[in-house]
């Protein structure tokens, strides 16, 4: 059975997956493959036809259709776990990973930098500061973010309303 490499650099560098497992990496110097396994961390140096019998190359350099996650979208191709989590629709890059991201748009307040709009941000992310979201697209999230800040303006006394 062949593994996937996904390429990375074109001819240079690929990512080793089985069934959205991220198994190890292949990197190509002077036409000798060069296979990291992440479990036994122990390169494995391959001609060019011991490549082509154990990998198949999966060009990622075309877009390919990304899944949507209870009607938002994802930047992934493939995703797993896939539930709601405080109203969140929230999934996992890999079948094993325990790293949730938020499918869609979402605007996150950093006391550093303010108002911020994120794609996929991890749900850890979004548990750890104020958000509003999701949106579907990035202008619904932008209009959005336009919005708070305008709240923030007639809140501060920049801008106030007629009391009448």
């Amino acid at each position: 059975m062949k593994f996937n490499a996904k390429t990375i650099i074109r001819d240079k560098f690929w990512i080793v997956e089985q069934n959205g497992e991220k198994l190890g990496s292949v990197k190509n110097e002077n036409n000798q493959y060069v296979y990291f396994n992440n479990n036994t961390q122990t390169p494995v140096i391959l001609n060019e036809k011991e490549f082509k019998n154990q990998f198949k190359i999966v060009n990622t350099t075309d877009k390919g259709t990304f899944v949507d996650v209870y009607g938002y979208s994802t930047n992934c191709e493939e995703v797993y776990n896939v539930r709601t989590e405080e109203n969140i629709p929230v999934f996992t890059k890999t079948m094993t990973s325990n790293n949730f991201h938020g499918a869609g748009w979402y605007a996150i307040y950093f006391p550093s930098i303010k108002w911020s709009s994120a794609y996929c941000p991890r749900l850890k992310t979004l548990k750890s500061y104020p958000f509003i979201g999701p949106f579907k697209t990035e202008e619904d999230v932008n209009l959005a973010i336009k919005r708070k800040r305008y709240e923030k303006d007639t809140c501060d006394g920049g801008i106030t309303a007629d009391p009448t």
